[in-house]
């Protein structure tokens, strides 16, 4: 039925669940498709389709290669203009076509309509009235701009390579440009990924491929520190530290030099989640903090830790007031657990325990003597 068409895997929407409850919302699953490669671009098929009893057509998915024309994605972009190309589209008479784009079942630019008899016919006849069909769209889309933005049409010589171009053309153009530009950079960065870069040397090559720097850096770059990524990981499970809050980032204060030293700043957040453990002994907000002060060079502060009590009396009950280096930090009735809040709020700050324990003896005893108590 389907002659020289390959099976694959595609995506399809599913409204019911598997307890055949409806869902206004679709969820994707699995599907098997039916596709032909063409020299015009592919055509694909749901198999659900060709099982649907009702109706003798199904929608097969075409993929057109420079598909749409540069004038129409512009004349596209205005709502009139859309609604000027789907109708033209519509109004085609030499094929049964959709301009609809979308990626479910796959990846595609137009919809073609095809009766379930003559399927592999209909596909095939594609190459007899897809070039006209282009045509015929670049002359309406000429139209609509000609009638509602005439400047559109009019000529323009680039600054850069001094060809001439419509005005329309010439954002696309710059592009272009842009994108030939940002290659160069990458190539540079390529050539210079061992030494210090700066993604403001390369604006271009980071904005248009971002993605093939992450990995180049990953995959030659990152490498280079693994000794050194060996030595902090040693010197972490050394200290024996567990948990760290965003309070207690002090205590990494030395190997955060270490990093900012060492490690070149394009790829220190890397370094810090891919080759040591500090994201695992990190809360969220104490990793993005410490990750965005040693990517800006920000040292953490090593300061010094002075807790100091006071205590007031309300309407009857004792308050505590808990101060760190002058700095308010809480305030709690005195009761039972006076003791155990204490030790929280200073666990907060000092990861040692024993040095906890010694900080919340003190303070308990000073509570204790304000109120009255020997």
């Amino acid at each position: 039925m389907l002659r020289d068409f390959e099976e694959i895997m595609c995506t399809k929407e599913e409204y019911y669940d598997e307890l055949g409850r409806f869902h206004e919302v679709p969820y994707y699953v699995p599907a098997k498709c039916y596709i032909k490669e063409y020299e015009w671009g592919t055509a694909t098929i749901l198999e659900d389709d060709l099982d649907i009893e009702f109706g003798d057509s199904l929608t097969v998915y075409l993929d057109i290669v420079n598909f749409p024309p540069l004038i129409v994605e512009h004349v596209i972009e205005d709502d009139e203009g859309y609604d000027a190309i789907v109708e033209a589209t519509m109004n085609y008479n030499k094929a049964s076509i959709s301009f609809y784009s979308g990626m479910i079942p796959v990846d595609y630019n137009l919809e073609l309509e095809c009766n379930k008899d003559k399927i592999v016919e209909c596909v095939d006849n594609v190459s007899s009235w897809i070039n006209d069909y282009v045509k015929y769209l670049v002359k309406v889309a000429e139209d609509f701009l000609r009638k509602n933005k005439p400047e559109e049409l009019s000529e323009i010589k680039c600054e850069k390579c001094g060809v001439t171009l419509r005005k329309y053309e010439y954002p696309y153009h710059l592009e272009a440009h842009e994108i030939e530009e940002a290659k160069r950079q990458l190539k540079e960065i390529e050539e210079r990924i061992y030494e210090s870069i700066d993604e403001k040397e390369y604006p271009l090559a980071f904005k248009y491929f971002r993605s093939e720097i992450d990995k180049l850096i990953s995959s030659r770059l990152l490498p280079v520190f693994k000794d050194l990524a060996e030595k902090i990981n040693q010197e972490i499970s050394t200290m024996g530290i567990i948990h760290i809050n965003s309070r207690q980032l002090y205590v990494l204060k030395d190997i955060q030099e270490e990093i900012i030293k060492n490690v070149p700043k394009i790829i220190r957040d890397k370094f810090i989640l891919e080759m040591t453990i500090i994201p695992a002994i990190l809360s969220n907000s104490a990793l993005d903090k410490f990750i965005n002060m040693t990517v800006n060079g920000q040292l953490i502060e090593k300061r010094g830790y002075n807790f100091s009590v006071n205590v007031k009396r309300k309407r009857g009950w004792f308050y505590v007031h808990m101060y760190l280096n002058g700095d308010h930090i809480a305030y709690f009735r005195v009761d039972a657990k006076t003791k155990d809040k204490i030790r929280s709020k200073v666990a907060e700050y000092v990861i040692d325990e024993k040095k906890v324990e010694e900080i919340t003896e003190e303070l308990y005893n000073k509570v204790r003597e304000k109120i009255g108590i020997k």
